[in-house]
Order: C-alpha cells, then structure tokens, then sequence
C-alpha cells in the first residue's frame, strides 16, 4: 500500500513552499524524515521533530517527550512506521526542522492507493528550499527581497556577508526541478531501501 503526501513550509509565501510524493507505507518515521529532507532541498544538519496533537494516540504509537512545554508530542521515530500513525482517521501531523529556527512544514495524508508503478515518487511542488541557517521563516521573506533587489540601499553589511552568495549561485526562491529530486530519492532508495 502507499501513501500520498503533500508536505508545506507553513508562512512561506511568494511563493510557497510544498511537495507532494507517492511513497510506500512501510517506512518509518527516520526515513520518512530523511526523505522529507531531499524533497523539500534541506541539507540535514540540524535536530528535527515529528509532533502530533492527538494525546489518544499516545498509547499505541509512544510518547517519547513534550516539546518545548506546548500540548504537542514527539512521535517515537526510529521504530514507528507510518502505517502505524496515518490512517483515515488520522492524516496530519507536524515536521519541524532545526528546533532554533523552528521550520515548521504541515503534513498531510491525501490519499491511500494499493499499488503504484515507483517506491518513492515526486509527483510535484512549488518553490525553493530556503538556505540552511537564514534564520527561519520571517527572516527568509527578507533574504528573498534582498536576493530579488540586492541594491537597495538599506541593505547593509551583514546581509551581504549572510548571503552574498546566494546571488553568486544564481538563489531563485522559485525554483524547483521534479526531475532532479526524483534522481536523489532513487538514489535514497537504491542505497536504503532495495535490499
């Protein structure tokens, strides 16, 4: 059986950022992170959490901690598959990546489907991955106006030191390249996954 998920920076606006992938119900809650990882273009360097709202969960799926005192829970990722969370009943769940920034992405179970042609699929999205370390959603909005008009003349040192270098690799918050992030899932798979 697999499942059908879209995936969305929460805030990220003009564009926004999302990804929708096909993959099988058997992976767990590690690998789902890691593949959350290439689809979404992160570079995995910083602490992540699953958080779930549903305290009547808790008792089949195990609660490891309370993250950072909020009524929210963080799903016990090494051993939990997502068939043992997603269901009809339960088709959402929050992904926050690097606890300090807080990137914040809403995922959500949009179907179920019994068979399909690829174990791990992209079937599409919209908009860039923001760099590591540019210090979270609001900061990222004015990393995108700085990159769109870096002449203005508020902009001063320390955004030309931060990310100067965006505008050197040609950043482009529109972009994202399906085929290019299906290369690195089967890439994932044929390395974890295959066997």
């Amino acid at each position: 059986m697999f499942f059908q998920f879209k995936i969305q920076l929460k805030h990220a606006i003009a564009p926004p950022v999302w990804r929708k992938l096909m993959l099988q119900k058997n992976i767990t809650f590690e690998e789902f992170h890691q593949i959350i990882q290439l689809v979404m273009g992160w570079e995995n360097r910083h602490e992540y959490r699953f958080l779930v709202r549903d305290q009547n969960l808790l008792s089949k799926i195990g609660q490891v901690e309370k993250f950072k005192n909020q009524n929210l829970s963080v799903l016990n990722k090494a051993q939990l598959c997502l068939s043992d969370y997603f269901s009809d009943q339960q088709k959402s769940l929050v992904y926050v990546y690097d606890l300090e920034n807080e990137w914040v992405h809403t995922v959500h179970l949009e179907n179920t489907i019994e068979n399909h042609d690829c174990p791990l699929e992209i079937l599409g999205g919209q908009g860039a991955c923001p760099p590591e370390n540019s210090g979270g959603i609001w900061a990222y909005q004015r990393v995108k106006e700085f990159v769109k008009n870096p002449e203005k003349p508020e902009w001063h040192e320390v955004m030309w030191e931060m990310f100067g270098h965006l505008l050197e690799e040609d950043f482009d918050p529109n972009d994202f390249d399906l085929e290019l992030v299906q290369q690195k899932l089967m890439k994932w798979y044929s390395e974890n996954k295959s066997q």
